[in-house]
């Protein structure tokens, strides 16, 4: 019946029925192809319901294709950012989480990009209007014989998507980077502790407690307490035990442990830091400890070198910036690397 009043709407040139008909036989690619042909510009709706659909089937990488090549890069990232959420409760390789991080990131740079060329009423590329040749260069599934959204290509056409509400995606959109910064920040910490960098370690843990919110809280500060004992600054090992103990969310069985963990290490070692270097910040003058990442005299904030994980306190001259992220890091460690350490963009 479906498909006779699919038929039916088409002869008669009733274009918004004929799509809804698509839609429900689930032919999405020929409501697509109708809303081309017959230049339907309010596709909003259908994209979403779209999306919706391929979700509920768990197809996620279609997707974000989907959103991709219609341009709404916004969503398309949104989704990415949900994976890595979900594959970092999982436990996943933190590498892969990060990676997931910054491609997101970059999708929301993208939209920016978008957003800011079309207030300024430019074109935004070939890929400004929407789901132009959305089938032409994809692959059919081997089981299900439905085209896959695997194809790349673009093309100009009659009828484009205009930016949707951006409310849900409000926190993706003010700090894009924020996820891959932590799970990189996280990495690095490790790296520097199982090189036997220790100083580096607690330094770089220390300002990976900014990012509780995304690194759980007990794994940033089993880090620090471990870095710390390393590098016997017992003191800053001390009241990251403290912080471990606190937690609202741990099993008791893991708060004893850490407990008889701390009693062990302060039994044999007073709760003091065997050095306690301070640094002037570079715009009051107020004395800092070398990894404070702002300050509580004129609130300053500071960049942290994605290198190193170091708080950048020195001269912004003598700070390289990624081209792509925008991130910093120290001239002097960049000398030597091909790319940056954030985004793995090429190092100009």
């Amino acid at each position: 019946v479906l498909f006779v009043s699919l038929i039916f709407c088409r002869q008669c040139d009733q274009v918004r029925k004929a799509i809804d008909c698509c839609v429900s036989l689930n032919q999405w690619h020929q409501a697509i192809d109708l809303a081309k042909a017959h230049n339907v510009r309010d596709t909003s709706e259908l994209l979403a319901r779209y999306a919706q659909y391929l979700l509920e089937k768990e197809q996620r990488v279609a997707a974000i294709e989907l959103y991709r090549k219609a341009n709404h890069n916004l969503q398309a990232a949104q989704i990415i950012a949900n994976v890595a959420e979900e594959e970092a409760r999982k436990k996943t390789s933190p590498m892969a989480v990060k990676k997931l991080y910054v491609l997101a990131a970059l999708l929301v740079q993208e939209h920016r990009k978008q957003l800011k060329s079309t207030l300024e009423g430019t074109v935004v590329g070939s890929r400004s209007s929407a789901l132009l040749g959305l089938d032409e260069d994809d692959e059919e599934d081997p089981v299900t014989g439905r085209r896959l959204m695997t194809g790349g290509s673009t093309g100009t056409g009659g009828f484009s998507l205009p930016d949707s509400e951006m409310t849900s995606n409000l926190s993706l959109l003010e700090n894009p980077w924020r996820g891959a910064e932590a799970y990189h920040l996280y990495l690095l910490a490790q790296n520097q502790l199982y090189e036997g960098y220790v100083d580096a370690a607690m330094r770089t843990s220390l300002v990976l407690r900014d990012y509780e919110g995304v690194i759980p809280a007990e794994n940033v500060y089993c880090l620090l307490a471990l870095s710390a004992c390393a590098n016997r600054a017992f003191a800053t090992c001390s009241k990251a035990f403290i912080k471990l103990e606190s937690l609202p969310d741990i099993e008791v069985s893991q708060s004893q442990v850490h407990e008889e963990l701390a009693m062990d290490i302060f039994v044999k070692y007073v709760p003091k830091d065997s050095r306690m270097s301070r640094v002037q910040c570079p715009h009051c003058d107020h004395k800092l400890s070398e990894w404070s990442t702002s300050c509580p005299s004129c609130h300053s904030r500071f960049p942290v070198c994605m290198a190193t994980g170091r708080p950048l306190l020195d001269s912004p001259s003598l700070h390289w910036t990624c081209s792509q992220c925008r991130h910093k890091a120290a001239e002097a460690e960049m000398t030597v690397r091909k790319s940056c350490p954030l985004c793995h963009a090429p190092v100009n």
